[in-house]
Formats: structure tokens, C-alpha cells, sequence
């Protein structure tokens, strides 16, 4: 008989699971409740038992794709069904089943012209080696996700848990170079969104800042030095980096299933970039130790891996803050959505010459306007305004940045 082994209920909500990994292979023979197979919800990694004996006829899934509930998992047949037998012919007579043999404990046929030939003693046996399927590292959901904002390959982890399951200590002492800290949520406002929500709330706060000073740097830099990069873009991430290091609460990522801030001691900044495929956001790391013509090369070369279809995928791990430039595509205003699980991030908007009266007399000047999203379930919006505008102020007055 035939058994369907398919992927049960596994709570309410929860539709599909990652396969982490197969622990059968076809023609295996298996008992009733030997794991088959364990998979990875957004909520626990669990082990999938068999609910009969049998032999294993096919495996319908692989490591690392996504399944359904109800979907095929693995097919059984119970052990009469072990070999398929084409129908008897008319006339035709049906060999005896083998049976077996007490004193050899093998199955042999009655009839030993019947019998296979076996290979001599003195001949050379290569039995065929059987792959295993290949296994990933034992860790719950929380976990991977720690070691992907830290960086850390996983399956690099030595683990310290039961059956060698990677836990959040092993992780965190992978990566020395990783700082983090985890800090519990005093008081959230209930009226807003579940903290456990991927909808983020936004506060969001406007400003403007004169570019006449970086501006006159900038032309500057071009007349005597023209192969010194200085874009708005690469300066903007230098004065973001070291207000992410005045205002930490900015620099951050959000637990929502323990109820705590990640605030981080690196500060990583990612810059959207827009892609025929979509948005893509690279990674520029350790921002806060970088000069401002290193983040222009940095910037331009990721900028242009993303739009060629080659990034590499740590380009875009471990981001703390995220920056969005609309500039080159025009516009006055943007109001940029928060990256999830990051609790915030700055907009730029394309510059502008806008009429300022400067000691009473009217003079044009460049305004680049600016945009600060977050999640006011986190952020006040009087340490929003408090952060844009240090920003703004920097960015005006270029020289105080190294102050």
C-alpha cells in the first residue's frame, strides 16, 4: 500500500515552511516516527516524523526550498511492495516469493537454478556509494537571524546546543568585530501598529540645509585636485556616519519577537540604488572609519555592480541605517520608507537654487532638501528633529565635521 506523507498543520497562520534538511533518501527502508525531513517556520525549526514503516519511494522536496501545508513530502510503500512485479501473463507461470533462509539469514529463491550468480570470494566488490543529502547547520529562526546582521556565515558556527544547534552566544562570540547590544523596550504606545508588525509606522520630519559652503569646497577640489571624488551623496554619508555615532538610538535594528532595540556599534550605512530588476541597497561598512573620497569610490562601484546584475551578496548584509537619493530623478520632497527591521532613514531630494536673504540682502543659494523616517514606536519625534537638524548643520558647514 501506497502511504503520502505531506506537509501537516503546523499552528494557525503559518502556511509554508523552509526545508532545512532531508533525512532519507529513495529505497531507504524507515520505521514508524524516524524523522524524515526538518523544516523552518518563521517561529521554530521542527523535525517531520514518518507516520508508517516502510520503504522510501520518492522524495518530493529538497534543501533550502519553500513548501506548503499539504503539499508532498516523501511516498512510502510497505514492504510488499518493495519490488513492482509486471502482471502474469496467460499461461504463464508466477515464481515463488523468495524466502528466507534461517541459517543465512538472506532471502533465497527454492529453485537455485533461480538463484543470481554470485561474485567469486577473491573478486573485488565496489558496493555504490550512496550520497547523502546535504545538511545545514542546526539553528533556530532567531539565530540566522542574528548571524545575518552580524555578518557571520552560520554554517561556519560551531555549536554549543544540544546536537550541535547553533545558539545566539555562539554566534555573537563568531564575530569579535561585531558590536551589538540588545536593550529592552521600556514603554510602547499601544494605540500604534504590534511591535511584532513588518508594517512599520512612520513619524517623519522635514528640513533643508545650504550647500553654498560645500559647494565652493567642491568646486574647490575640482580646479586643483579633479581626481579627488566629492559627491553630495559620499559627503552626506560621512556627516550621517558620525551623527548615527552622536545619536545610537538611530543606529539600530528592531527584535520584534523578544520586544528589544539592537542598537549596533558599527555603523554600516546602506544607499538605495535603482535597478531595471528594482531597488537594491548596498552596503557601504564601517562608514564611520572611512574618508569621504573613500565612500565616493565605494558608492560609485556599488552603484554600479547593482545596475550590472553583480553584487555580492555581503554588499547587502548588516546594514544599520539606509540612505535614499532621489536626486537625479527630480523632485522636491520624498518621505522614504523605513528599511524593516532598521528604524530609520534619510531622504534626499534633488537640490535647488531657492532665493535667501542673507543680512537683509536676497541671494540665490543651493538647498538640498532632507527627509528623516522612523518608527515612532522607537524614536520621539523631538530627537528626530534633534537628529536632522545636527545633520543639516554639518552638512552647511562642512568644517565642523571634524569638530
Amino acid at each position: 500500500m501506497a502511504i503520502d506523507v505531506t506537509l501537516p498543520e503546523l499552528g494557525e497562520g503559518i502556511e509554508k515552511a523552509d526545508v532545512v534538511r532531508v533525512f532519507v533518501a529513495t529505497g531507504e527502508t524507515v520505521t514508524t516516527a524516524q524523522p524524515l525531513l526538518e523544516i523552518e517556520t518563521d517561529k521554530a525549526t521542527v523535525e517531520i516524523p514518518s507516520p508508517a514503516a516502510g520503504i522510501v519511494r520518492t522524495v518530493a522536496v529538497e534543501p533550502g526550498t519553500s513548501i506548503a501545508v499539504g503539499q508532498l513530502i516523501v511516498s512510502l510503500s510497505d514492504d510488499d511492495q518493495a519490488a513492482p512485479e509486471t502482471p502474469p501473463q496467460p499461461g504463464a507461470t508466477r515464481p515463488e516469493r523468495p524466502v528466507q533462509s534461517a541459517s543465512q539469514g538472506m532471502r533465497t529463491p527454492r529453485d537455485a537454478s533461480l538463484a543470481p550468480t554470485l561474485p567469486s570470494a577473491t573478486a573485488e566488490v565496489n558496493p555504490p556509494t550512496r550520497v547523502m543529502p546535504q545538511r545545514r547547520t542546526l539553528a533556530a529562526p532567531s539565530v540566522r537571524k542574528l548571524a545575518q546582521e552580524l555578518g557571520v556565515d552560520i554554517n561556519a558556527v560551531e555549536g554549543t546546543g544540544g546536537g550541535g544547534r547553533v545558539r545566539l552566544d555562539d554566534v555573537s562570540s563568531h564575530a569579535p568585530h561585531a558590536r551589538v547590544e540588545r536593550i529592552r523596550l521600556r514603554h510602547l504606545d499601544a494605540k500604534l501598529t504590534p511591535l511584532a508588525s513588518k508594517h512599520v509606522p512612520h513619524g517623519i520630519q522635514y528640513d533643508q540645509a545650504d550647500l553654498s559652503e560645500f559647494e565652493a569646497i567642491r568646486r574647490t577640489i575640482e580646479r586643483t585636485s579633479p581626481d579627488l571624488p566629492l559627491t553630495i551623496t559620499a559627503f552626506t554619508m560621512a556627516v550621517t556616519a558620525a551623527a548615527l555615532e552622536r545619536f545610537p538610538q538611530f543606529n539600530a535594528s528592531l527584535d520584534a519577537v523578544r520586544e528589544k532595540v539592537i542598537l549596533k556599534r558599527d555603523i554600516n550605512i546602506g544607499v538605495t540604488v535603482d535597478t531595471p530588476r528594482g531597488l537594491v541597497v548596498p552596503v557601504v561598512t564601517a562608514a564611520d572609519r572611512k574618508s569621504v573620497s573613500t565612500l565616493a569610490h565605494e558608492i560609485a562601484n556599488l552603484t554600479a555592480k547593482a545596475r550590472s546584475n553583480v553584487p555580492t551578496p555581503r554588499d547587502r548584509e548588516n546594514s544599520s541605517f539606509t540612505i535614499r537619493s532621489l536626486g537625479e530623478f527630480g523632485g522636491t520632497v520624498i518621505a522614504p520608507a523605513v528599511n524593516f527591521p532598521e528604524v530609520s532613514i534619510l531622504g534626499l531630494a534633488r537640490s535647488a537654487i531657492v532665493p535667501t536673504y542673507v543680512n537683509g540682502v536676497c541671494q540665490p543659494r543651493p538647498f538640498l532638501p532632507l527627509s528623516l523616517s522612523y518608527d515612532p514606536r522607537l524614536i520621539e519625534d523631538v530627537d528626530g528633529i534633534r537628529f536632522l537638524r545636527w545633520l543639516a548643520t554639518r552638512l552647511e558647514h562642512p568644517l565642523l565635521l571634524e569638530l
